[in-house]
């Protein structure tokens, strides 16, 4: 156990005491020797923070002992390399410092890093033209792609379609590609956009030239769907010294109707010009679906180019001349079956009645007594309404009505039926029994009274 002298008395005590165990004074512990280092070039020890030696007065640090040598040698060499002296302090002081530096160079990149891939917040269709270095690719569909990445126009959720190049051509115009991505049936949210880039030396400027929506339909540019030839969509084209781009898309759906669209994008006027083709689905002669329409009729070379297009896209059938004869046969056909059915109504009795006797009428006029046509229908199918009554007679076989449109109606009561007594021009005004026990019945008209036996349907005209 070391001892140390207690200041009061000379007693020794136990080093670590806190008063002497003899005279009872404060043992006062002695300061720590500061922490010393060798001088580099006397070998004195030094204070460990010292900047100079106290003996030599040469510095201590190594760029200032490097400095020293260079001077002391008189500039004629390099300094000689001396090892690191730096003091315990120094080197840790010197190595937080480089953690400091390197984290805050870590959270830049990151700061960076997120700025960049974060997306563009304007709208695609406000934001300005870039440039976008085509690099090595020379694929207009790996340039369109390449551009929508570095642009952060890919936040909309669009897939792409397809992209083709333009020529300027011997117009001076620089070359383009005009690109095309979609997005369909998501929450009915439907669209198409068109993407202009102009080449601009070895880049490639880019911008969103057009967006059409077409909500509530779900459309496909797939060419194996259209059943068209890959090779021809897209296209471009030159029409009176105009650039276009030619491209299609279809509407699909679980109905019976289709719907195929044939556009031209004019690469000067940002305007894209449209043709639909409309129609049923229908089984044709190879066995496949087809959307067939009706052939359009138009002018100018734009609606030529486009109707041009039209045998390239297999899931078209344009209707023949023969074929729209045939359906309009087919339709006048099925019309006079529908009115003939519908004749046969007892909503339309009295019209129906009206054509049956149309000549019978005629020589009732003339004084010849005739007999009329009547269809009978049953009683559980009324032929006028209660509320369009104006008069009834009746007598032990019969019922007869007259309405307030002028048409007489009767009921056979030992057959249950309904017939028309008479439903011709000019109209009744009056009914009444001539003979009731004979089943005869007056019919008072503008014209005269009509006398009609109801059991036998003759009928003749009484001044």
């Amino acid at each position: 156990m070391r001892y140390i002298k207690c200041q009061n008395c000379g007693n020794e005590v136990p080093e670590g005491s806190a008063f002497c165990n003899k005279c009872g004074a404060p043992i006062v512990s002695k300061p720590a020797a500061p922490e010393t280092a060798e001088c580099p070039h006397c070998h004195a020890q030094i204070p460990a923070t010292a900047m100079f030696c106290p003996k030599c007065g040469k510095a201590t640090t190594a760029d200032d002992t490097a400095k020293n040598e260079w001077e002391g040698n008189g500039g004629s060499q390099q300094p000689s390399t001396q090892s690191n002296s730096q003091t315990p302090n120094e080197r840790k002081r010197a190595r937080n410092i480089i953690v400091a530096v390197a984290i805050v160079a870590f959270l830049c990149l990151v700061a960076v890093r997120t700025c960049y891939f974060s997306g563009n917040s304007q709208p695609a269709d406000t934001a300005d033209t870039t440039a976008v270095a085509t690099d090595s690719i020379q694929d207009s569909n790996a340039i369109f792609v390449k551009a929508l990445q570095d642009n952060n126009f890919g936040g909309d959720g669009a897939t792409v379609v397809y992209a083709i190049r333009v020529p300027g051509g011997d117009t001076g115009n620089p070359d383009h590609i005009v690109g095309l991505t979609f997005q369909s049936g998501q929450g009915d949210h439907t669209f198409y956009k068109i993407y202009d880039l102009t080449q601009n030396g070895t880049n490639w400027d880019i911008k969103l030239a057009k967006t059409t929506y077409l909500d509530g339909q779900n459309i496909t540019f797939d060419a194996g769907q259209l059943m068209a030839d890959p090779s021809t969509l897209p296209q471009s084209t030159v029409i009176d010294g105009k650039r276009y781009v030619y491209f299609a898309y279809m509407a699909v759906g679980s109905g019976s109707s289709g719907h195929v669209s044939l556009n031209l994008y004019n690469i000067d006027t940002q305007q894209v010009v449209t043709q639909n083709y409309d129609g049923e689905y229908k089984t044709l002669d190879d066995g496949q679906q087809h959307i067939v329409c009706m052939p359009k009729s138009g002018s100018g070379q734009e609606f030529n180019f486009i109707n041009g297009q039209v045998p390239s896209i297999g899931i078209l059938h344009i209707k023949t001349q023969d074929e729209i004869d045939a359906e309009k046969k087919e339709k006048e056909q099925a019309d006079e079956e529908a009115e003939a059915k519908e004749q046969e109504a007892p909503a339309n009795s009295a019209s129906k009645w009206a054509s049956d006797n149309t000549d019978a009428m005629a020589s009732l006029k003339e004084g010849t007594e005739v007999t009329l046509r009547s269809s009978t229908y049953d009683k559980d199918k009324p032929l006028f309404r209660s509320s369009d009554l104006k008069n009834k007679i009746a007598n032990g076989a019969y019922v007869v009505f007259l309405t307030n449109g002028g048409v007489v109606y009767a009921f056979n009561k030992s057959e249950g039926k309904n017939f028309v007594v008479y439903a011709g021009s000019p109209k009744a005004t009056n009914i009444g029994f001539e003979n009731s026990d004979k089943n005869i019945i007056n019919v008072r008209t503008a014209s005269g009274l009509i006398e009609y036996n109801l059991y036998t349907n003759r009928a003749k005209l009484k001044k």
